[in-house]
């Protein structure tokens, strides 16, 4: 009885005793750190690691839990190297705690000191990778994603596991930039022009240039994990124009919507290379310091033209115009003024088109035995809005549209057909024109006002056009000279006017007759 009596009061010291002093948990390897990203970015487990900063006990008492955290082995010594992290571990650990330290900056020295020190990942699906096994402990989780071969953003992130929450999970909000190229097609939109991945243009006229993208995420905070993003970075387009357009450096920035564009002191534009029948290379560089302090997610549109020039290749394969965009995907390797290591998107592809126009002047009967070409026959091509058209002549009887590069000494709205009877045409835009014969070969004939209607259509992204004539297609518009009275061949107005005219002089004719029967008939009462 005096045996139970004493165990008793054993076990009740025992409870008061457990009641009176904090439950301390020890380390144990049972905890867990996954790792997700978004559907759109592939993640690589050997691409992350996670270091051991300090070793964490956790305690339960009456008013909650507390934490007691001790450095690991090897972390004097990284502060001996590195001390501007702090002078100890409590200062270290005071530093992360007020997120003082730049967590990138941390990454890379504990990467170059501790070379083998990083845990390994496990793969758990093409957007999660996890950390088994762990040891209770405080954690700085690394890594970095790939998005279509390409590797985009990484981040850090600070995580406590103990034997109370054993499994922590971090949720990135990584990002690859994108660009796309687009160029204002006026076919569309019942001619009122639209966004389109091909336009077709007069040379000498503009095409105008629209690039769409998006300020990435660089920088995020998700609930208990601080996120810590670039402090510089790189974004920059890379532009490449055929020899057949001339860049005009206009150059505008939009960001989020606005119709004020940015200002230019977030860019600069760099022309690489650019010559005659040689292509243009230039670059949009924005300042890596003041890009990250643009609104993330923002839109980014960026606008310029360049005018069709004398080097423009007619119909297929046209004048492609490419783009792509250089982006930060490395922030381990960022420096101040440095946008670190860079990935480039795809190339994004818009052409532009312009087609060509043969004009043959004859005699006789086409493609007869008495057809005989006709040199000296002198021309106006007017556009759809009824506009004279300006040409420099290449060589004799071979035209091409103006460009604002040309000499005005060297433009003529004249087109006159050579020994063959050929006129050539470079650089017509799709559309309706009008072709007026404004003097005739000497000793033919020449109606005044008559007028060929002409139409080049173009259909499809491939560059193949059609050209028609009176509503009839051709690969050729023939104009016919004759001597004398003889009409001309083509129809169209000629032969209205001609009728027209006729008539006109037939009821005169009639009228005189009439009235002079009358006249006589009253003078011979």
């Amino acid at each position: 009885m005096k045996n139970s009596k004493i165990l008793s009061l054993i076990l009740a010291l025992a409870m008061v005793l457990a009641i009176a002093l904090p439950m301390t948990v020890s380390a144990a390897s049972d905890a867990s750190i996954t790792v997700n990203g978004p559907s759109s970015l592939v993640l690589t487990a050997s691409d992350f690691a996670a270091y051991k900063l300090f070793d964490v006990k956790v305690s339960n008492t009456s008013t909650g839990k507390t934490y007691a955290y001790t450095p690991v082995a090897g972390l004097d010594g990284f502060l001996t190297a590195y001390p501007a992290y702090g002078a100890d571990a409590d200062a270290f650990k005071a530093a992360l705690d007020a997120n003082s330290i730049d967590m990138f900056d941390l990454t890379k020295d504990l990467k170059a000191h501790f070379t083998t020190g990083g845990i390994a990942a496990t793969q758990i699906s093409d957007t999660s990778v996890r950390f088994n096994n762990l040891d209770y402990g405080y954690y700085l989780v690394v890594g970095k994603g790939e998005n279509d071969g390409v590797d985009v953003i990484a981040h850090c992130s600070l995580v406590t596991v103990d034997g109370i929450d054993k499994c922590a999970t971090i949720n990135l909000k990584a990002d690859a930039p994108f660009i796309t190229k687009e160029v204002l097609n006026h076919n569309l939109d019942n001619g009122n022009g639209d966004w389109d991945e091909w336009t077709d243009i007069n040379i000498g006229t503009n095409a105008e240039f629209k690039l769409t993208s998006r300020v990435p995420v660089m920088s995020v905070s998700d609930g208990d994990f601080p996120y810590t993003g670039y402090k510089s970075y790189t974004f920059t387009v890379h532009d490449t124009m055929s020899a057949g357009l001339t860049f005009n450096n206009d150059v505008n920035v939009y960001i989020g919507g606005s119709a004020t564009p940015l200002d230019a002191s977030y860019y600069s534009v760099n022309i690489v290379s650019s010559g005659d029948g040689d292509p243009t290379v230039f670059d949009i560089v924005f300042d890596p310091d003041l890009f990250v302090t643009l609104t993330e997610n923002a839109s980014i549109e960026i606008t310029y033209s360049a005018e069709l020039n004398e080097y423009a290749v007619i119909g297929a394969p046209g004048n492609p115009n490419t783009v792509s965009l250089e982006y930060s995907n490395n922030p381990y390797t960022t420096s101040e003024g440095d946008g670190g290591d860079t990935g480039e998107t795809p190339e994004s592809v818009v052409i532009v088109y312009t087609f060509d126009l043969d004009i043959y002047k004859y005699t006789g009967t086409l493609y007869g035995d008495d057809q005989e070409s006709l040199p000296g026959a002198e021309f106006e091509l007017r556009d759809s809005e009824g506009n004279v058209m300006s040409f420099v002549e290449l060589a004799d009887g071979i035209y091409r549209l103006a460009t604002s590069a040309d000499d005005a000494q060297d433009i003529t709205t004249v087109l006159i057909s050579n020994d063959e009877g050929i006129i050539h045409i470079d650089g017509l835009d799709a559309g309706e024109y009008e072709l007026e014969e404004t003097e005739a070969p000497a000793g033919y004939n020449l109606i005044p006002g008559f007028i060929t209607a002409i139409t080049i259509t173009h259909d499809d992204q491939e560059g193949a056009y059609t050209v028609w004539v009176d509503d009839a297609e051709t690969n050729t518009v023939n104009i016919q000279n004759n001597k004398g009275n003889e009409l001309p061949g083509t129809g169209g107005m000629g032969t209205t006017i001609f009728y027209i005219v006729s008539a006109i002089l037939t009821a005169g004719l009639v009228i005189f007759f009439v009235s002079r029967r009358k006249r006589n008939l009253l003078n011979a009462k």
